[in-house]
């Protein structure tokens, strides 16, 4: 079956995420990482942590494992205490941000199925932000259960949209701890260093089949693509 999708498929190539961060356990040790979904710092990074530390990672699709991701996510969301930051999108002025959550996406989804970029797109060359700040745990509770539903998250006094190629963030309190994971693992925290997260454009092949059947009729064929959200959909339910 394999060999027989195999030869029915063509490789299609996607951007990828970068980011640099320090090491988890070493704030002054610099290292690079890559994602093919979403980045985040902030709480999700919290919850990231969360689950490894119960030998689990973020996303898996079992009903059980769901439920512990959604009960850890509302544990962390009550206890989480936004941590203040700057940062600077492409050639754009420095903003500040008492930050809740900063996701860097280039699919559409994240933590089991939460739509976070609803014009996420892997292969239009730049990647999405989403910059939600809070000023009440409700307020969060409220950006959690709208993320879930699939509702967008519009623009709004706490949360702000983004496009761009690359974005830099600087902690603005050095004793914070700001956990910074990618396709729902911990791969380090905000260092001593701004961070910084890019998209590396085109750079990723991924094997398609001719048909790729979403539930709603979406077909790829080589060279082009009947609806590319589809696909970025498929990449973020599998990874998301």
């Amino acid at each position: 079956e394999a060999l027989t999708i195999l030869e029915k498929s063509y490789t299609l190539q996607i951007d990828i995420g970068r980011v640099v961060c320090a090491k988890e356990d070493d704030p002054t040790v610099p290292h690079e990482e890559f994602f093919v979904n979403v980045a985040s710092m902030g709480i999700g990074g919290n919850i990231a942590k969360k689950m490894s530390s119960g030998g689990k990672t973020v996303g898996r699709k079992s009903a059980k494992d769901k439920s512990k991701f959604f009960l850890s996510g509302m544990k962390e969301t009550f206890s989480y205490s936004s941590k203040p930051i700057s940062f600077k999108l492409d050639d754009e002025e420095e903003r500040k941000a008492d930050l809740f959550e900063l996701a860097c996406c280039n699919g559409k989804f994240y933590g089991s199925g939460r739509v976070i970029a609803p014009d996420g797109n892997v292969s239009d060359g730049i990647l999405d932000f989403l910059v939600a700040e809070t000023t009440s745990k409700m307020g969060a509770v409220k950006l959690a259960a709208e993320m879930r539903r699939g509702t967008d998250v519009a623009n709004d006094d706490n949360r702000k949209r983004y496009t761009g190629k690359r974005l830099v963030v600087t902690k603005l309190k050095e004793k914070d701890t700001i956990y910074v994971q990618c396709d729902g693992t911990v791969v380090g925290q905000v260092g001593k260093e701004p961070t910084e997260v890019q998209v590396v454009p085109n750079s990723f092949p991924v094997i398609v089949p001719k048909v790729f059947n979403l539930g709603r009729a979406d077909s790829f064929g080589p060279g082009r693509m009947v609806n590319r959200n589809s696909f970025v959909a498929g990449m973020g339910n599998a990874l998301g």
